[in-house]
């Protein structure tokens, strides 16, 4: 193990290609392998995933490293540990018997995710002890790892083997806050928050127990850092967030400039770019005629990829193509 590196785990419930349901599996899927290639001779940078039940279908090359179990509460843990490959990147999948239930990333019953999550957030610093592989920071990502931030500040916070661990915490997405796993949670050991600047719902909570724990809170925008700290996108944490702003900052989510480059993307018929601009005519034009438009290079074409969710400003773009009636688009 070489120690002069800085060890960088990112923890997360989807990662592209392995899993994706929303943003978050494009943005941890990309970020760690570029962060890693920022400065590969001071950073080891890796990134640790559920061994979900669509990933199994995916079925991607990997192999195993071993088994390991843990005690949480009066549970043994058991789990598989796999590493797989993103490009340079090492990715672990864990498996265990709250995780391997046959359910999708999110099952939506929050017995089985809140359990699902919360033994995986033991299990990713588990594994870490597993591999011998002292984490200096631990990058997790909204509810279903905060708790692994959570457990390095309580359960973990005597172990020798976590000693000078940091953590992030970024939040792509705060009204979705776990609440529902409390069950799952006191199964497994976790106790409620003593901080005091929490509200009483919150003390118990995945993500606010994981906001409370960070030493650093990522919203996924400098705009959404602020939203965040409002009544009106605060979710109930912006009285603490306010109170705790020092420690809250926004990076931009970025793009993937090489998968979705279309001078370079297999994908679509015609490659263009800045300088040739020649493609996307006849890309387009090819698009509205398999859609069944009238084929016209001076007609506008209309698209938004979302979620349909006021979060995203969908009313706006109703209340927006309410005046457009009147035009060709």
């Amino acid at each position: 193990m070489d120690r002069a590196k800085m060890h960088v785990l990112f923890a997360s419930a989807e990662a592209v290609p392995f899993a994706k349901v929303g943003g978050l599996g494009d943005v941890v899927g990309v970020l760690p392998q570029v962060i890693q290639d920022l400065d590969p001779e001071n950073l080891d940078v890796r990134l640790i995933l559920p061994f979900h039940a669509s990933v199994k279908t995916l079925n991607p090359p990997r192999q195993k490293i071993g088994d390991f179990e843990f005690t949480a509460n009066t549970n043994i843990i058991r789990c598989e540990l796999f590493v797989s490959q993103l490009g340079k990147l090492p990715v672990y999948l864990v498996d265990n018997d709250q995780i391997n239930h046959n359910s999708p990333v999110y099952h939506g019953d929050w017995a089985l995710d809140g359990l699902k999550y919360a033994s995986f957030s033991l299990a990713i610093l588990e594994a870490a002890r597993y591999l011998d592989w002292h984490i200096d920071l631990l990058h997790a990502n909204d509810w279903h790892t905060a708790l692994s931030v959570y457990a390095l500040r309580s359960i973990y916070k005597d172990d020798p083997f976590f000693a000078g661990t940091k953590a992030v915490l970024s939040v792509h997405n705060l009204p979705f806050n776990g609440y529902g796993s409390q069950s799952a949670m006191s199964a497994l050991g976790f106790e409620p928050s003593e901080d005091e600047d929490l509200p009483d719902w919150a003390r118990f909570t995945p993500l606010p127990l994981g906001i409370s724990s960070a030493d650093k809170v990522i919203a996924v925008s400098s705009g959404y850092a602020k939203e965040i700290l409002t009544p009106e996108f605060g979710c109930g944490m912006d009285g603490y967030l306010r109170l705790h702003q020092d420690k809250v900052m926004g990076i931009i989510n970025g793009i993937d400039t090489n998968s979705w480059d279309p001078a370079n993307d297999t994908r679509i018929p015609h490659p263009y770019s800045m300088m040739d601009l020649a493609g996307k005519t006849e890309t387009k034009a090819e698009f509205q005629q398999h859609a069944g438009f009238v084929v016209d290079a001076d007609i506008p074409l209309l698209t938004t990829v979302s979620r349909i969710d006021r979060q995203k400003g969908i009313d706006l773009i109703f209340e927006g193509l309410a005046g457009l009636t009147s035009k060709p688009w």
